[in-house]
């Protein structure tokens, strides 16, 4: 008799401390997120004031929690692309969605096609701590 297996998964959450910009290289941490993604693993990362993560799906993304903006960087382990633009002084992003979290649903808007989607099974709880904490490090 065959048992149903479950996939074990991962699940971290790591809060690095509000960086100044010339520490700031969101490019290996977007690389390293990516990568999560497509080996299916549960990553969360606070950087400065945007979060990454990806999900068991092989999703992963990018947000900026202050103002609920977002950008897809993996679908389905498929890596997407990202307009960016990053030097030791700056970092720059083209946020083509918006995100809210309802409970256990993340829910994005895609500001090109005007789509909203609905997605269940990222980890919105993590992910809703993580902005906690970012907002209590940051000061108003």
């Amino acid at each position: 008799m065959k048992r149903n297996r479950k996939r074990k998964v991962r699940s971290r959450v790591n809060t690095i401390p509000t960086l100044s910009r010339g520490e700031m290289f969101i490019g290996k941490e977007i690389e390293h997120i990516v990568e999560c993604a497509k080996a299916g693993d549960v990553h969360i990362m606070a950087i400065g004031p945007l979060i990454v993560f990806s999900a068991a799906s092989g999703d992963a993304w990018m947000l900026e929690p202050d103002d609920g903006l977002a950008v897809p960087l993996c679908r389905f382990g498929e890596p997407l692309p990202l307009n960016r633009l990053e030097t030791s002084e700056q970092f720059t992003v083209e946020w083509t969605h918006t995100y809210s979290i309802q409970d256990d649903c993340f829910v994005v808007f895609d500001q090109g096609s005007g789509r909203m989607t609905q997605i269940m099974g990222y980890p919105t709880r993590q992910i809703s701590q993580a902005t906690s904490r970012i907002k209590r490090v940051r000061p108003n």
